[in-house]
């Protein structure tokens, strides 16, 4: 069973996700190392991750969503116990000068440490524990970038906040950015297989694409009231 199988390698999982980090990308300004991104993140995800594996087993599925949130995303996503904890932690690490790949790869790294573990002991994961553990990155995921984006506001908030400020072209382009950010870290989530194209981080991508294309309108307006901004086709 998969729950006892990171219950027996949680100190192994951690310390290859830290080597991970540590190979893929230099910790922010002001940080020797990358203690802070895994220590407080990759642990507790672990334990909640446990939990729900375990709820499963004992076929307690309302305790199972209530950690680990739905599929399909929704409110109930964000107010997951594995949502909160991701969203607080990422706010923390995005605040101390981490980026958003940075925090966001952190779980897709988890994910590799497990299977490459996993094959190594010859352990093999049940297609269900498989999908419990890919809802809970999902929402864990769909929940650092929402918190990432928010940061900058929505397009809704934005609207308001930008009728007199000094200079609204630069907000708007921060947000955009932000946006384009969000969007290509969610996009290779889903071309690495860590999410699929049916749950919260699809549906977080679908919303910034969304976002996007609203404040790319609103700049046309801006620079040019007369005009129409062009209708969307599928």
């Amino acid at each position: 069973m998969l729950h006892n199988f990171l219950t027996t390698n949680r100190s192994e999982l951690i310390d290859r996700c830290r080597q991970k980090v540590a190979r893929r990308t230099p910790p922010p300004d002001g940080h020797s190392d990358h203690h802070a991104e895994l220590d407080h993140g990759i642990p507790q995800f672990l334990d909640q991750l446990t939990d729900t594996l375990l709820a499963d087993k004992r076929a307690n599925r309302a305790k199972s969503l209530k950690i680990s949130g739905p599929p399909e995303g929704g409110l109930a996503s964000t107010t997951s116990e594995i949502a909160v904890t991701a969203g607080k932690h990422g706010h923390e690490l995005l605040e101390r000068g981490f980026s958003l790949g940075q925090v966001v790869h952190d779980y897709g790294d988890l994910c590799q440490a497990v299977t490459e573990l996993a094959a190594e002991k010859h352990t093999s994961i049940s297609p269900k524990d498989f999908r419990t553990f890919n809802r809970c990155l999902d929402n864990a995921i769909a929940q650092a970038v929402t918190v990432y984006v928010g940061q900058w506001g929505t397009p809704h908030t934005r609207a308001s906040a930008d009728a007199s400020p000094d200079k609204p072209s630069e907000s708007l382009g921060d947000e955009l950015l932000a946006l384009l950010n969000s969007i290509e870290v969610t996009f290779d989530m889903i071309k690495r297989g860590a999410v699929g194209l049916g749950g919260p981080t699809a549906a977080a991508l679908e919303s910034n694409l969304t976002a996007m294309r609203h404040l790319l309108d609103r700049s046309l307006v801006e620079k040019d009231p007369q005009a129409a901004p062009p209708t969307a086709t599928h």
